[in-house]
Formats: structure tokens, C-alpha cells, sequence
């Protein structure tokens, strides 16, 4: 059994080793497989890939009542453990691109695991804070994984990459096994697809979360996928430059995220702060379409301020949505996950059939009217104080 008190230090350690080995190769996975796959398939790749963990997502309250947690999320980790020695090892075009799609569907499924995982430790009245460090702690391995996959990737050899992010799947392996084998799995309600949905359609400010959750996502997935793309191609920084430029770029997520979900649960909602930082987002996403220097510290500065406004709408999206529903919620908790794969289906096709007519530069503007529609979803919600 595990007990609750004293599991958080386990538990972000857990969350420290396996964000590493998910953010490692994260930005350059993208051009990675254009080397392989071609520039033009990437995005139909991540669509692919993110298709099939949506469907997946979909019947995870039955795998999770037939194994339980523990037991899945080893199992995943195992496929993972395959999928990431594909990535480093495999020379055929498909086999990557396979390997590729079940590195990002475990990925994902692990980490709903984990949400689960923490939600079954959590009071209601300290959610913003526990989601808070949660995220900063895993923040912390996305500053560093940048500059770490700046320093090992040499003369194009991303096999090393994958190397450095399959020793983390193995550390954050260990860390799992020893500290929850015990976990006793709250009883999981699983309801149907269309009676979730209607349930979540049904709570106004859910689905509004919802909204707001997907556009970010949304946001994210335009910026993994071309962002690194765009800076080195066609910008023409090197992967050492862009490595500490991301570095710099996701400082805002460890700075601010922990202190706004403790000022989430203590003094103000999370409303203010969703509208700002979708703004913010906006126009700093805007500005990209206009630069064209190779400075490092006007680009570093832009991508700073993104990451400002994205961190400030994910620690209030986070902190809001699990103020609303508790650890047995599975099937409503897969919905909110399958968020991220939804996001990746629709952001890479609708960018794909974009730059038919647009530049790469231009999909920016594009990206920062779609962020700016998040007002959409935040201006009516109804604040948790």
C-alpha cells in the first residue's frame, strides 16, 4: 500500500526522470523524421500518431479496471522502453515512423496514468498548489532538456538523443516500481463514450475548460513541430543556439507556475489569470511572423514571452479542471487527456493544408488569431473563489 503521506517527493522525482526522457528528444524529434519521412509528411505523422492514442484514449477506463494503474503504466512503460530503441536504432523510413507513433501514444497514456495517480493523493483545497509544483518540477526537465540535447546531438547523430532519453525511461522505471507498487486504484467509474460526453456537455464550465485546454494544446503542437523547424531551417540558428534559446523560453513555466496555483487557491480564481495569459500568447506569437534577424536574444525574448502566457493559461486550465472532478473520474479525465491528441490530429492537418497558401512565417499570425479565440472559453466561466 502506499501511503499518502510523504508520496509527493517520490512522486516528482517520478515526474522529473520521465519528463526528461519525454522532452529530450522533443524539439528535435520534428526534424528528425523530416530527414527521413520528408518535410511535408511530418505533420501527417504526428496527425497519425496522435489519432491513435484518441482512440485508445477512449477505452482506457476498461484497461485501467482490468490491470489497474501500477500494472498498466509498467506495461507502457515497457512499450515505450521498445518504441524509444526503435527511434535510436531503426534505418527504414516506416519502421521510424512506427516507432515514432508508439513512443507518442505510451507517452501520452503514461502520462494520464500519472494524473491519476496524483488526483488519488490530492485534497480538493490544495489542488492549485500540488498541480502547481507538479508542473514546475516538470517544467524544471523541459529547461534542461533543450540544452542537453543541444550538447549531445553532434553532426546530425540523433540516435544519441534517443540514447540520453532511454537511460531517463529506465531511472523514472525504477522510481515507479519502488514507490507505488502498493497503489490501491480508486474505483473507476466507466461510462460510455457518448454518456461521458453528454456529462461533460452537460457541466458548462467543464467544457469550457475543455475549450480553453484546446487551444493551448492547439498552440503547443503548431510550436513543436515547426517552431524548431523554422529557427534552424530557415532562420539559421544551429542546435546549439536553439537548445539554449528553448532553454530560455520555458523559464516562465518553473518561475510561475507553482506561485500561481498556490495565488489560484488562496486569493484570486482562475479566470483573470486564463484571459491574460491567452493575450499575452496572442500578440508574443504574433511578433514571430515579423522577425527575420538571426538575433539570439531577440528570438530568446519572444519565446519568453509565449511561454509566459502559455504557463499562466496551463497551471489555470490544470488547477481549474481538477477542482471539478476527483480520482475516479477516469473516463472524464481520458476526455480532458485526449485533448493533446485531438490537438495534434487537427493543428498539424489544418497547418499542412495552410502553407499550400501561406508561408511558414505567416502561420504564425494565423496560430496567434486561434489563440486569441481562447477568450472564448475563459470570459464566461464561472471562477472556483
Amino acid at each position: 500500500m502506499v501511503r499518502k503521506a510523504g508520496v509527493f517527493l517520490p512522486f516528482y522525482l517520478l515526474a522529473f526522470v520521465f519528463t526528461l526522457h519525454v522532452a529530450s528528444p522533443a524539439y528535435i524529434t520534428s526534424t528528425f523524421l523530416a530527414g527521413k519521412i520528408g518535410e511535408g509528411s511530418v505533420g501527417l505523422a504526428y496527425a497519425g500518431a496522435s489519432l491513435a492514442t484518441l482512440i485508445i484514449f477512449f477505452f482506457i477506463g476498461s484497461l485501467l479496471k482490468k490491470r489497474g494503474d501500477y500494472d498498466l503504466t509498467l506495461t507502457l512503460m515497457a512499450l515505450d522502453f521498445v518504441a524509444t530503441i526503435g527511434l535510436a536504432a531503426l534505418r527504414e523510413p516506416w519502421a521510424i515512423t512506427a516507432a515514432f507513433a508508439m513512443n507518442f501514444v505510451t507517452i501520452s497514456l503514461i502520462s494520464f496514468d500519472f494524473d491519476l495517480l496524483l488526483e488519488s493523493f490530492s485534497k480538493n483545497s490544495r489542488t492549485g498548489t500540488v498541480r502547481g509544483n507538479y508542473l514546475t518540477i516538470a517544467n524544471l526537465a523541459w529547461i534542461i532538456s533543450p540544452f542537453l540535447a543541444g550538447l549531445v546531438l553532434k553532426n546530425g547523430d540523433y540516435w544519441r538523443i534517443y540514447l540520453v532519453s532511454l537511460i531517463f525511461l529506465l531511472a523514472a522505471f525504477v522510481v515507479f516500481r519502488k514507490f507505488f507498487k502498493g497503489f490501491e486504484d480508486p474505483e473507476y467509474k466507466n461510462l460510455p463514450f457518448f454518456a461521458t460526453l453528454r456529462l461533460i456537455l452537460r457541466k458548462r464550465n467543464v467544457s469550457l475548460i475543455f475549450g480553453a485546454a484546446f487551444i493551448l494544446q492547439f498552440f503547443y503542437a503548431l510550436m513543436v513541430i515547426y517552431m524548431p523547424l523554422y529557427l534552424h531551417a530557415h532562420i539559421g540558428f544551429s542546435w546549439q543556439d536553439i537548445g539554449i534559446m528553448f532553454s530560455i523560453m520555458l523559464l516562465p513555466f518553473v518561475l510561475l507556475e507553482g506561485p500561481l496555483g498556490r495565488i489560484a487557491d488562496r486569493w484570486l480564481g482562475e479566470k483573470e489569470f486564463l484571459a491574460a495569459g491567452f493575450v499575452i500568447t496572442a500578440v508574443s506569437t504574433a511578433l514571430i511572423a515579423f522577425l527575420r534577424e538571426p538575433s539570439f536574444v531577440l528570438w530568446a525574448g519572444v519565446l519568453f514571452a509565449t511561454r509566459v502566457g502559455a504557463s499562466m493559461v496551463e497551471v489555470m486550465t490544470e488547477t481549474y479542471f481538477f477542482k471539478k472532478i476527483g480520482a475516479g473520474d477516469a473516463d472524464i479525465v481520458a476526455f480532458y487527456r485526449a485533448v493533446r491528441p485531438l490537438a495534434y490530429v487537427i493543428a498539424p492537418a489544418l497547418a499542412s493544408l495552410a502553407l499550400y497558401f501561406l508561408s511558414l512565417a505567416h502561420l504564425f499570425l494565423v496560430l496567434a488569431a486561434i489563440v486569441l479565440a481562447g477568450l472564448f472559453f475563459t470570459l464566461p466561466l464561472k471562477d472556483t473563489r
